[in-house]
């Protein structure tokens, strides 16, 4: 019953489908569009009213983060994309918004799922990761719409990142 109330979840949520049998679905790029036209909205959104959340031990949270990350060069892929999503996390429960933490793990479960053969260059890993300081400088400057609007811009770079390497 547990197995057979899962499957049905997953169905739901469009990842397997019930032919002869279940079936993984597979990704396409319009998939690849809605989950990240979805992270914009989330992220965006969550990261404004974390920005008149956060406490200073928070921000100094987030700021260790950011500058963990700075060592992507000599941490491992998985090392680097624990710190990214902890990160993003970690901002967006700030918002205090138990349906934007919700929505977010979903998007993410999707962008996971998705298992994106996408490595970034050492040129882009610098680039997001600048992105994430000027987030947290929003953050900590307490400017909801400055962090809006870099959250927002740093999803709308991974996107790109993303298509472009699916593209090419």
């Amino acid at each position: 019953t547990p197995v057979r109330e899962a499957l049905l979840r997953l169905q739901g949520e469009g990842l397997v489908s019930r032919e002869k049998g279940w079936v993984v679905e597979s990704t396409d790029a319009a998939s690849i569009d809605h989950v990240f036209e979805s992270r914009v909205a989330i992220e965006g959104y969550a990261t404004h009213v974390a920005a008149l959340r956060a406490t200073p031990a928070d921000i100094r949270e987030l700021r260790g983060l950011a500058e963990e990350m700075d060592g992507f060069e000599a941490m491992g892929r998985a090392q680097l994309n624990l710190l990214n999503r902890r990160f993003h996390e970690r901002i967006v429960g700030l918002s205090g918004n138990p349906f934007f933490v919700e929505m977010h793990e979903r998007t993410q479960f999707h962008y996971w799922n998705m298992r994106l053969p996408v490595l970034f260059t050492r040129e882009q890993a610098v680039v997001a990761n600048e992105e994430h300081k000027r987030i947290v400088d929003a953050l900590e400057a307490r400017d909801p719409d400055a962090a809006e609007r870099h959250a927002r811009a740093h999803v709308e770079t991974t996107h790109r990142i993303v298509r472009d390497a699916l593209d090419g």
